[in-house]
């Protein structure tokens, strides 16, 4: 059996610069965690002018959750923790139904 959790559940922001996945781990827990997209970074010229690209846009983890039992309570606690994932869900029920 692989180490490697396996996505249940994914969201993305509305404006594109934010991802949540639900992962199940081999074990059976659950767990969640935010990407954030960071923009390109630039060398920065001696007039202060933004120069060449020295690194393209890139995902970092902003937010890894704990473990849960169920997934169900994972969730909760995600939408609980990150309020653009409400916006994402529209409000709506979170359960996948």
């Amino acid at each position: 059996m692989s180490d490697d959790p396996q996505v249940v559940e994914a969201a993305d922001s509305r404006d594109g610069f934010k991802q949540w996945r639900l992962l199940r781990r081999s074990h059976g827990l659950y767990f969640y965690e935010e990407k954030t997209l960071e923009e390109e970074v630039h060398l920065i010229e001696e007039d202060g002018s933004e120069g060449a690209v020295v690194a393209d846009a890139y995902w970092t983890a902003t937010h890894v959750s704990g473990l849960f039992d169920t997934s169900e309570a994972a969730r909760v606690d995600a939408v609980a923790t990150l309020p653009w994932l409400r916006d994402a869900f529209g409000n709506a029920e979170t359960n996948g139904s």
